[in-house]
């Protein structure tokens, strides 16, 4: 059992040391583009940007502005009357896999043309060598 642990152990640092490599590389090129853009943007020479003595004066103080409180919304459980059972399982193990890093989905949508919105819940599942 120890030589089991000590690969997956392995597996799990060397996984940890390619996503540390690509994060690096993709602040690298972030950084590059960013750079590239300010450059562009400074060589491009536009025109130049109005003083603002040239804008004209506000007519006088800006309107007051009456902002009515937001009503209190009530919120009721209603998921067990309305049959609805749903409990996500995202299949994550510790390989930190794409799939396991999303969350579920859910859609409203009228999926059988009846006029009435249909409820779609997404869900993942195990692994299959995870079993």
């Amino acid at each position: 059992m120890k030589q089991a642990d000590a690969e997956l152990l392995a597996q799990t640092r060397a996984g940890e040391a390619r996503i540390r490599r690509a994060l690096w590389r993709s602040l690298a090129v972030v950084v590059v583009l960013g750079g590239a853009l300010t450059a562009f943007l400074l060589l491009r020479g536009g025109a130049p940007a109005e003083s603002p003595a040239a804008l004209p004066a506000a007519p006088g103080p800006p309107p007051v502005s009456t902002v009515a409180a937001a009503p209190a919304l009530p919120f009721a459980d209603v998921t067990t009357a309305a049959g609805i059972d749903f409990v996500h399982h995202s299949g994550a193990y510790g390989e930190r896999l794409l799939p396991e890093t999303m969350g579920g989905g859910v859609a409203f949508l009228d999926y059988d043309n009846d006029g009435d919105q249909d409820l779609l819940l997404v869900d993942s599942a195990a692994w299959p060598w995870r079993d």
